[in-house]
C-alpha cells in the first residue's frame, strides 16, 4: 500500500528536510566548493575508475585530484598569458571607451538612446570602481580563498574515495517502495551533471569557432586574441563575451564605423554570445538528460539569477530531479491506490463469499 507507506514516512522526510535545511545554513559560505566537489566528482568518476584499477583506492583518487589540479594549472595559466599579451590592445580599447563616451561625439548619439552624457560617464566611472574594488577585495581575501581551494581538492578525493559507499549507504536507507524512483533519481543526476560539465565545454569551443570568422570578417585585427577572450569569459554564466560586444561596438562609434556596429548588433551578439547559451544549450543538455530543452534552459537561467554561480550546476539538476521525479511519484501512488482498491475489493467479495444465504423470513407467529 503505497499511500499508507508516504504517509507513515512522512515524519522521516520532514525530519530530513530540516535536517538538510540545517545543513545548509551551516555550510553556506563554502557551498560553492562542496557542490563543485561533489558534482565534479560524479563526471570523473570514470577515470578514477580507470586509475584505480591499475592502484590502491585512496592512492586512484590522489592521482585523480592531481590530474585535476595540473588542467586548472594549465588553463588558468594559458588564460592569463593571453590576456597579459594583449595587455596593450586592453588598455587601448578601454581608453577608446572613455574617451568616446566623454567627446562631444557621443552627446547626440546618447541623446538619441535617451541617455544623458554625465549619466553615462558616472556610469563608466563607477564600473571602473567596482571592479577595482572587487580585485582589491580579492587580494584581501587570499587566505580564505585558499581554504576554498583547499578544501575544495579535500572534497573531491572525499567523494572519489568513499563516494560509492556514501551512495550505497543511502541507497540501504531507502524504503523498498521508493527503490525505483530512487534508482531513476540518480541515473537522472548523473546524467544531468555530465550534461552540465560536457555541455560547458562543447559551447566553449563553439563559442571559439564561431567567434574566429566573425571577427575576421569585422577587420578590427587580433582576430586570435579576441576570439580566445570570448570562448574564455563563456566560462561565465553571468558576463561572457557579451563585454567584449559592448566594448567594441562603443569602438566602431567612436570611429564613425557603421558596418562594424552593425554587424556586432545584428551578427556578432546574437550569433556569437546568445546563440550558444539560449539554444545550443538546452538543446544538448535535454538530449543527454531525455528531459526538455526548455525545462533545462529554465533551470539554467533561473539557476544563475537565483543562486548565483553555483547556480548552473543547482538549477538544472534540481529541476530534472523535479521533472524526472514528480512523474514516477505520481506512477507509484496511482499503482499503490490501484492495488488498495483491488485489495479492498477482494476483501469484501471474501467476506460476502462467507456469509450463509437467508431467505427473508416472515414475521409473526406461523
Amino acid at each position: 500500500m503505497v499511500r499508507g507507506t508516504f504517509t507513515s514516512d512522512r515524519p522521516l522526510l520532514i525530519s530530513l528536510l530540516i535536517a538538510a535545511i540545517a545543513v545548509l545554513t551551516v555550510i553556506w559560505q563554502i557551498l560553492d566548493a562542496v557542490v563543485l566537489a561533489a558534482s565534479l566528482a560524479v563526471v570523473i568518476f570514470p577515470l578514477y575508475r580507470i586509475i584505480s584499477a591499475r592502484s590502491r583506492p585512496g592512492a586512484g583518487a590522489a592521482l585523480t585530484c592531481l590530474l585535476v589540479l595540473v588542467a586548472v594549472i594549465l588553463f588558468l595559466a594559458f588564460a592569463v598569458s593571453v590576456f597579459l599579451d594583449n595587455r596593450s590592445y586592453i588598455e587601448e580599447l578601454i581608453g577608446t571607451v572613455f574617451t568616446w563616451v566623454e567627446s562631444a561625439q557621443s552627446a547626440s548619439v546618447l541623446s538619441q538612446l535617451s541617455i544623458e552624457q554625465d549619466q553615462a560617464v558616472l556610469f563608466l566611472k563607477s564600473t571602473r570602481d567596482v571592479f577595482s574594488r572587487y580585485v582589491t577585495s580579492l587580494a584581501g581575501q587570499l587566505l580564505f580563498i585558499g581554504f576554498k581551494v583547499v578544501l575544495f581538492f579535500t572534497l573531491l578525493f572525499l567523494f572519489l574515495y568513499k563516494g560509492e559507499v556514501l551512495i550505497q549507504g543511502i541507497s540501504r536507507g531507502v524504503p523498498p517502495h521508493a527503490t525505483t524512483t530512487w534508482e531513476e533519481l540518480k541515473k537522472t543526476g548523473v546524467d544531468t551533471l555530465y550534461a552540465i560539465y560536457v555541455v560547458q565545454g562543447i559551447i566553449v569551443v563553439i563559442t571559439f569557432v564561431l567567434a574566429l570568422p566573425f571577427f575576421l570578417v569585422l577587420g578590427y585585427g587580433h582576430v586570435l586574441f579576441l576570439a580566445t577572450a570570448s570562448g574564455i569569459m563563456k566560462l561565465n554564466p553571468v558576463i561572457g563575451p557579451s563585454v567584449i560586444m559592448l566594448v567594441l561596438g562603443i569602438q566602431a562609434l567612436s570611429i564613425g564605423d557603421t558596418r562594424g556596429l552593425l554587424l556586432l548588433i545584428f551578427i556578432g551578439y546574437p550569433v556569437v554570445c546568445a546563440l550558444p547559451d539560449l539554444l545550443l544549450r538546452p538543446i544538448l543538455m535535454g538530449r543527454r538528460t531525455a528531459i526538455h530543452p526548455a525545462i533545462m534552459w529554465v533551470g539554467y537561467f533561473g539557476g544563475i539569477l537565483t543562486m548565483g554561480f553555483i547556480g548552473f550546476i543547482l538549477g538544472p539538476l534540481i529541476l530534472a530531479l523535479v521533472a524526472r521525479g514528480y512523474p514516477t511519484l505520481i506512477r507509484e501512488i496511482r499503482r499503490g491506490s490501484a492495488g488498495e482498491g483491488e485489495s479492498s475489493t477482494g476483501a469484501k467479495d471474501d467476506e460476502d463469499r462467507s456469509e450463509p444465504y437467508c431467505a427473508d423470513e416472515p414475521s409473526g407467529p406461523p
